[in-house]
């Protein structure tokens, strides 16, 4: 095999992406890439994934810089980085090594090894995680934490659905583990919490790890929840924009309104326009089984329901981009949008134009198609959207990444919100403002401000926790001295 040619390229570093074509390929299997900087760059055999023949175009990345000018490429495209992992993700991996404080090193495929500390490799208690865990055996994990510097924390434990995820009415299976003096039980059902079984929703004596089939009576502040075993008839404030049900119709209107019976205290309605494309009123006879989405609650006298399935009820991001159809106007000036939910979007009047508009019907029109942007989710499924396009989605943001942005407004108990160009504002919380405990954040930042952030943490709705970047002078006097702590 020749010497490698001395190369004198500037290539910035090790991992870009660089297009080039085989010049020549030795009797080794070694080859010599012309990537258009300079002289050929070497790749070894192993760094090929498939056999190359000269003048073939390949794509490859740099992976090594020598100091005596040798450029080595591989067609083998690098590990991930850690700082686009998301909270939640599952990767596969094997076990590398083992932590000397119990912990276990796991690679994933990304530039470095992730650490599972031993509370997170069983769900009983071990000392060690060399009593569940060995050197290069295969296992599944969750992404637990991602940290500003890369490093980053994983779990053997697969999480658990949140107790939001729960709706009022749903059926369940349980487990009984542990019972109350009072006759009642707390009960695993799979969420991260233990739901309530008071004693008056039993139906018969319990027992300890008993398996039994249960309702969920009612959620509460998303973390506490009560269970019952006695199937219920649907409680009408209990009931959620979105909520999928099975009822039956139980008459028409002259309209071509048909009312439907999904066991709550009365009869919802679905309009015309809300019926499945391609059935009309006359096919929905009285006794006929339909399935449904509610659309609108109104107190207990009104329940309107929709046959169009909704797009997607769940995973809304804030920020997300969606289309939408503009179907009314608010008396206060707004509009309402279509996005595919089982009820109607809200825009603000603010969010309808850059430019001051006295009214959204000025510029829009019912039926207009319209490009619109998450904004916010409210607990009762309600969404508001906007038509200004963000100049920065935060799930691109990564981990420690420096932006300027302007002071918008404070929130007395949680911090300073920033304009970073998303589609929402950023919080800085009183933790992330600097040294000490922070009394009153309008002595450290005023509005309208220009401040330089980091991103200090990603949340997977897209909202965006920011710290604040403080400046020579900054640093220079103490919060002592400026009487805020």
């Amino acid at each position: 095999m020749p010497q490698p040619p001395h190369l004198k390229v500037h290539i910035e570093r090790v991992g870009q992406e660089l297009t080039g074509f085989i010049k020549s390929v030795e009797n080794s299997g070694t080859a010599f890439v012309n990537v258009g900087r300079g002289k050929p760059a070497l790749m070894l055999p192993y760094d090929a994934t498939d056999k190359v023949e000269p003048g073939q175009i390949v794509t490859v990345w740099v992976k090594e810089k020598r100091d005596n000018g040798y450029v080595f490429v591989t067609m083998k495209p690098p590990p991930r980085s850690a700082d686009s992992l998301v909270t939640g993700e599952m990767l596969n991996g094997t076990v590398k090594k083992f932590a000397e404080f119990g912990g276990a090193f796991i690679d994933v495929g990304l530039d470095r090894n992730g650490l599972v500390l031993i509370a997170d490799a069983c769900e009983d208690w071990i000392s060690n995680v060399t009593e569940v865990l060995e050197i290069e055996q295969e296992v599944q994990t969750w992404v637990k934490e991602v940290r500003e510097n890369g490093d980053f924390l994983l779990t053997l434990l697969k999480p658990r659905d949140p107790v939001r995820s729960l709706e009022a009415g749903q059926q369940l299976e349980g487990t009984v583990k542990s019972l109350t003096d009072h006759g009642g039980a707390f009960v695993d059902v799979g969420v991260e919490r233990q739901g309530w079984l008071p004693w008056g929703d039993t139906t018969a004596k319990l027992e300890q790890d008993q398996k039994l089939k249960v309702w969920v009576k009612e959620v509460r502040e998303e973390r506490d929840f009560s269970l019952t075993m006695r199937q219920p008839r649907l409680n009408h404030r209990l009931l959620k924009v979105g909520q999928k049900l099975r009822g039956t119709i139980t008459g028409s209107s002259a309209f071509g309104a048909v009312f439907v019976d999904v066991g709550a205290a009365v009869d919802g309605i679905i309009n015309a326009r809300d019926i499945e494309d391609g059935i009309s009123s006359n096919d929905l006879v009285i006794g006929k089984k339909v399935t449904v989405w509610i659309k609108h609650i109104k107190d207990e006298s009104s329940l309107q329901l929709t046959m169009l399935k909704p797009k997607f009820s769940n995973d809304l991001i804030i920020g997300k981009q969606v289309q939408g159809v503009v179907t009314s106007f608010s008396q206060q000036g707004g509009a309402f949008v279509d996005i595919g939910l089982a009820n109607d979007a809200f825009v603000h009047l603010h969010d309808v134009s850059d430019s001051a508009v006295q009214d959204a019907s000025d510029v829009l029109h019912v039926g207009q198609k319209v490009p619109t942007w998450i904004k916010r989710v409210r607990g009762d499924r309600s969404v508001q959207v906007t038509l200004l396009e963000p100049r920065i989605q935060g799930n691109s943001l990564k981990l420690g990444q420096k932006l300027n942005g302007t002071v918008s407004s404070f929130a007395a108990r949680a911090g300073a919100f920033i304009d970073i160009g998303m589609v929402n504002d950023a919080l800085i919380p009183l933790r992330n403002l600097g040294r000490g405990f922070v009394k009153d954040v309008s002595k450290i930042l005023k509005i309208g401000q220009r401040v330089t952030v980091k991103v200090k943490r990603r949340h997977p709705d897209g909202r965006v926790d920011l710290a604040l970047v403080q400046d020579t002078q900054t640093q220079a006097s103490s919060y002592e001295e400026r009487g805020i702590i």
